[in-house]
């Protein structure tokens, strides 16, 4: 999925005459299903125009859900004063492995934390399949007066970046996508001897019981929640899904290994691991080192 060339520019006209955050929190609120918020036909004008909205009621389209997504992340970064999500629970992180490191971010989406970086003078790159999330990305960064954030297509299993040349990896929210082991190998590939990786994400007993009380409350997919627990079962015994979501934009429902089939997965791969699994605001963080081989 990709913006037009025509709808690349109607965006980037659009956010220099509407407010972006207001056109944000309208996209978003759509997506999340809240009621329309008041003074805003200018921007649902705007958004039917763009195609985002269907013509009758205000169901978003597929490009839309995709508009949505980035807008989405945007608003929540504004909301935390343009911070990584991590930054005030973890502020040691950010000092230690990610200020003025060469970064690379694994599914990086629309470089809301890569904005966060080049805030930090990190020299950081993202990798994101998906063109449309590229695009919304240098459009945010235009908007914020950063120069032009570098995000390439590509995925965690195949990094199409040569061998030792990163200090850091960083994927938040992104590894329950991957295939996990192979995508593991190719990081090791590309970090420097010493380099180390952080995997944020939330954890199989969040999803577990948390989705389940969602579910109770009317909220979430029975279907969906199902289906991960199957995938997340069959990948920490047979280290693969079994079910595939084939037509959608991503490529496969996410899995949820629990702290110990990670810590597993991240030897198999050949990391040190620096510290315990610890949580991070109601997620897991993972941390390991790149040995420095003599």
């Amino acid at each position: 999925m990709e913006l037009t060339a025509q709808t690349e520019g109607r965006v980037r006209q659009a956010l220099r005459e509407h407010d972006p955050l207001s056109v944000a929190r309208y996209m978003a609120t759509l997506q999340l299903g809240g009621p329309e918020p008041p003074g805003t036909e200018k921007i649902n004008a705007l958004a039917r125009s763009m195609g985002w909205i269907e013509p009758a009621g205000q169901r978003l389209t597929s490009e839309g859900w995709a508009a949505a997504d980035s807008f989405r992340e945007y608003m929540f970064w504004r909301e935390r004063d343009r911070e990584l999500p991590f930054a005030k629970a973890a502020p040691d992180i950010v000092s230690q492995l990610l200020s003025g490191r060469s970064v690379l971010e694994i599914g990086s989406g629309s470089g809301i934390n890569l904005m966060s970086l080049a805030r930090l003078g990190t020299a950081a790159i993202g990798i994101e399949p998906i063109e449309a999330y590229r695009q919304m990305g240098a459009i945010f960064a235009e908007v914020e007066g950063l120069e032009s954030i570098r995000a390439v297509a590509g995925a965690a299993e195949r990094i199409p970046f040569e061998s030792d040349k990163f200090d850091t990896v960083l994927c938040v929210s992104s590894h329950q996508y991957f295939d996990i082991q192979p995508a593991l190998q190719e990081i090791y590939r590309v970090l420097r001897p010493g380099g180390e990786v952080l995997l944020i994400s939330g954890s199989w007993s969040r999803f577990l019981f948390g989705q389940a009380h969602s579910l109770m409350g009317g909220a979430g997919s029975a279907k969906g929640y199902v289906i991960t627990i199957v995938n997340t079962a069959a990948y920490m015994l047979l280290g693969r899904r079994l079910i595939f979501r084939r037509k959608k934009v991503s490529t496969s429902y996410p899995v949820y290994p629990s702290r110990r089939a990670m810590r597993s997965l991240l030897q198999k791969a050949g990391f040190d691991l620096a510290v315990p699994p610890q949580p991070l605001d109601g997620e897991v963080f993972f941390r390991a080192r790149k040995p420095v081989r003599s």
